[in-house]
């Protein structure tokens, strides 16, 4: 039985009721990307993330995820989170040196915490609606960006984005601030039912041919694109971006790998030029144009004399007290069960303390260097 278009819409509109950004449904396909991902892991620019590797046969081939059915639909989605942007004023303050900075990502939901169980719960409410309406007795398989499957490339052939230099997902209409999720459908759609594949970003140019007009695009084309703009390659202070390699992004140099996934200690010659990042990085997301107008249009904040770190401090900022948990009446650096107790159900937890004393080893001997 093909589901109409009349379904399609209702999933869409109930995505938009669970509080999702956008919705897309795409018949089933082989991620886009396939040879670009194998010549990255060929060439060892996945660093020490063996998963990427061992995981390779899944992710080019996402039927391997399901075992009870075979997929026949894609539901693409996107949920934008919050950004805990610190005025100018104070990044450039002399006191932020006393301060880690934590990516925006890991503080998407600082309520909940952990974003994977906010957007796994709501996926499932959307399951669960279409389950309700085409009497599947068998859940479908939800999964956020912990599972072994390559988001970015169904997110650009649904048409939610176009991957731009920094190899982030960008919506001209909400940037790249935003989670993508998949559900993996038995259900089969009519043809008309379906959002259109966008082209492959076309590399020499950086347009993508099929996707929507967006207006008000500064001196970028018509189409979302990344345009001429390299700011985010230019601006990498490890060069992880490379303006002669847009598009590429060497792990064993980025702050993002080096703070959250790294076992070892990092090189001192990149560890030096991580400033006060403690956990993730944000820099080629911030310098974007696209987050850049989206920040423009959407979070006007005037920018008072006495601004004040305190209201951007963990959990509800991005910024981390450096020397806080060295503290023996706040130990979380130091104490196992005090460390679980400040960061428990959030993605810092990945990275684990010893990780996160160590980072924040680095952030203090670069501040000091800095002085």
């Amino acid at each position: 039985m093909l589901l109409p278009i009349e379904f399609a819409r209702k999933i869409k509109q109930e995505a938009v009721n669970l509080n999702f950004d956008i919705c897309k449904i795409i018949p089933y396909t082989n991620p886009r990307y396939q040879k670009e991902y194998l010549s990255w892991v060929n060439a060892k620019q996945n660093a020490q993330m063996k998963y990427l590797e061992n995981s390779i046969p899944v992710r080019l081939n996402p039927q391997k995820l399901v075992n009870d059915y075979k997929i026949n639909s894609i539901i693409v989605l996107a949920k934008k989170y919050q950004t805990h942007s610190i005025p100018s004023s104070l990044l450039k303050h002399r006191d932020l040196k006393k301060y880690g900075l934590i990516a925006n990502y890991a503080l998407a939901y600082a309520n909940a915490r952990d974003y994977h169980r906010v957007i796994k719960k709501q996926m499932l409410e959307l399951d669960k609606y279409i389950c309700t309406n085409t009497n599947r007795n068998i859940s479908a398989k939800c999964l956020v960006d912990s599972a072994p499957v390559l988001e970015r490339d169904f997110g650009e052939i649904a048409g939610i984005g176009f991957i731009g230099k920094n190899t982030c997902l960008i919506n001209p209409d909400i940037g790249s601030w935003f989670f993508i999720s998949t559900i993996w459908l038995p259900e089969r759609f009519t043809s008309d039912a379906y959002d259109q594949f966008t082209t492959k970003t076309y590399k020499k140019k950086y347009s993508i041919i099929n996707f929507p007009l967006v207006k008000d695009l500064l001196s970028f084309p018509i189409f979302g694109s990344c345009g001429d703009c390299d700011r985010c390659l230019r601006l990498c202070p490890t060069n992880a971006l490379t303006v002669d390699r847009p598009f590429i992004l060497d792990a064993n140099k980025c702050i993002s790998y080096w703070t959250i996934e790294a076992k070892n200690d990092p090189p001192k010659d990149i560890a030096k030029k991580f400033g006060n990042w403690i956990f993730g990085c944000d820099i080629c997301q911030t310098v974007c144009p696209w987050n850049m107008r989206i920040a423009g249009k959407e979070r006007e904040v005037i920018i008072k004399r006495n601004e004040s770190f305190d209201k951007y401090i963990f959990p509800n900022g991005s910024l981390l007290l450096l020397e806080e948990g060295l503290n023996p009446q706040n130990p979380y650096l130091l104490d196992s069960d005090a460390f679980i107790e400040k960061f428990k159900a959030t993605p810092i937890m990945r990275t684990g303390r010893e990780g996160m004393l160590r980072n924040i080893k680095i952030a203090i001997y670069n501040a000091n260097c800095n002085i």
